[in-house]
């Protein structure tokens, strides 16, 4: 499939989870500040200048989680999403994913100003999530569970 659009950023997320449980942002309902206000997203964000993946999603969870890995996360898949940008727009973005096991929240630092919502580790729980997650995390947290290989390096999600 070609890509139509450019490439506008680069970003880092990351799949969280405990044992039972999958960690995901709450976003903020904020139309225009942010893509996909009042939705489901994992955590993680845009590069900033120089960074490569590992030092984004690094510099993301301590931010947003106050958490520090003890080791270098996981990459389980990168490629090129179309997905939603700012008031709505169609974009491009350069994602890379990682995953990364804890043993429990009590690992995090949680700002106060960060909303997490826990997700059973089940498709069940997954699919009752489906409107309120964001395309990308659906099809990240369905494809873990599934145990099912990431083969496209493009995907298109501009209409979920």
């Amino acid at each position: 499939m070609e890509v139509k659009l450019p490439i506008t950023s680069s970003s880092a997320v990351a799949i969280i989870e405990t044992p039972d449980n999958f960690m995901v942002e709450d976003r903020p309902n904020l139309p225009g500040k942010l893509a996909y206000p009042g939705r489901l997203q994992l955590f993680g964000g845009h590069a900033e200048p120089g960074e490569i993946p590992t030092q984004t999603i690094a510099r993301e969870l301590l931010e947003e989680l106050g958490y520090v890995a003890s080791q270098a996360p996981d990459r389980i898949w990168g490629g090129v999403v179309t997905s939603e940008g700012l008031l709505g727009s169609v974009v491009n973005r350069h994602v890379t994913l990682f995953r990364i096991p804890i043993a429990s929240e009590e690992e995090l630092l949680i700002p106060e100003d960060t909303k997490v919502k826990t997700l059973p580790k089940t498709i069940e729980a997954i699919e009752d999530s489906s409107e309120k997650l964001t395309g990308f995390a659906y099809e990240a947290l369905r494809k873990v569970l599934n145990d099912e290989p990431w083969l496209d390096s493009y995907i298109d999600l501009s209409r979920s």
